[in-house]
């Protein structure tokens, strides 16, 4: 990630917002993607993608292993990974399977 990128300071109250505050973590999150793919600014993905690690590390869904992918495909700086594995794990896997290379 990026050296620029700081978490934002998260409030305890929407630590525990639910799936409502989970979905729009993950929404902020595409919107950077898509902007870092389209040649916008990486810092505010690597943002949205500290912000969102926080919590999402702790569910079995990404869980560990899938948020490691996806900070993986950011360190690399690959905005063309990074966008679809983003779509993909926002919507559950739903319809497709999300493919990670065991290293």
């Amino acid at each position: 990630m990026s050296k620029d990128a700081k978490p934002a300071q998260q409030r305890i109250d929407q630590f525990f917002s639910g799936p409502g505050g989970r979905a729009d973590n993950w929404r902020d999150l595409v919107d950077a993607a898509k902007a870092w793919a389209q040649g916008g600014d990486r810092a505010k993905y690597d943002a949205a993608l500290a912000d969102l690690s926080v919590t999402e590390e702790f569910h079995g869904y990404p869980g560990l292993h899938l948020m490691a992918a996806l900070k993986e495909a950011a360190a690399s700086g690959d905005a063309a990974t990074s966008l679809p594995i983003c779509c993909r794990l926002r919507s559950g896997g739903k319809g497709r399977t999300v493919l990670i290379s065991k290293s």
